[in-house]
């Protein structure tokens, strides 16, 4: 008898854990289709802004230098003078003073040779740097050097940088358009499935990108062309919306 009652107690708890556990069963499985159904409810598209500038800053440099040896120093410091004053005669006929000129001291480089040289060869060298808020007279100078290398003065000259003084403010007007753009993508993929794009979820700005105009060549680390006059400033912004 005692058996029987064992036997049918232990079938009864036996029923009650089985049953426990479809009833557990039954809500982790509504829980994980709900979050399933939640996820499906959400939409992440990518939107872009584009916007045409000009640079307004310009930066250009030129280095004069003069071979010289130990016992030739002081004819080299004379003639890199004489340089000099050419160079920014150069710079005075286009219209920037002497005061607007960044110049640097004269270098002295030893010239190393692989065998033994006496006396010691240098190498004299002077960088002249001019900033300025018109571009376009500094790209014209930087095209017609050769008045200067015509007067016998060694010079070489870096391409020109040309740059946008107010990027930080257009970046935040282009993320606002971008945005905007990111959304009516949704919209349009929304209405597909005969739905409409919901509330913004979330959204992440990507890198700026500063391109020549009408250049497509993009970076997944940003971009700032340096080289052209006319640029092109584009965002990009990662954004998810609900679907209603």
């Amino acid at each position: 008898m005692k058996d029987n009652i064992s036997l049918k107690m232990g079938m009864v708890f036996a029923s009650a854990v089985v049953g426990i556990s479809l009833i557990i069963s039954a809500l982790v499985g509504a829980f994980a289709f709900y979050n399933v159904r939640a996820m499906d409810n959400v939409l992440s598209v990518t939107g872009s802004a584009r916007k045409s500038i000009v640079a307004d800053r310009a930066k250009w440099s030129v280095t004069i230098s003069r071979p010289s040896n130990a016992d030739s120093l002081q004819a080299g410091y004379t003639q890199m003078n004489r340089d000099l004053a050419v160079v920014k005669s150069f710079f005075g006929k286009n219209s920037f003073a002497e005061s607007a000129l960044k110049i640097t001291p004269v270098f002295m480089d030893e010239v190393y040779e692989n065998y033994p040289s006496t006396p010691k060869k240098y190498t004299l060298r002077q960088t002249i740097e001019v900033n300025s808020d018109d571009e376009t007279k500094v790209d014209m100078m930087s095209k017609n050097i050769q008045d200067v290398i015509s007067q016998g003065v060694i010079l070489s000259a870096q391409s020109p940088e040309y740059s946008y003084s107010d990027l930080a403010s257009l970046r935040v007007s282009l993320l606002s358009d971008a945005l905007k753009d990111a959304e009516a993508r949704a919209e349009s993929i929304a209405q597909v499935t005969g739905d409409h794009a919901g509330k913004l979820k979330s959204a992440a700005s990507g890198v700026v990108q500063v391109l020549p105009e009408g250049s497509t060549e993009v970076s997944d680390y940003g971009a700032y062309d340096m080289s052209s006059i006319n640029k092109e400033v584009m965002v990009t912004v990662r954004a998810s919306f609900g679907v209603k």
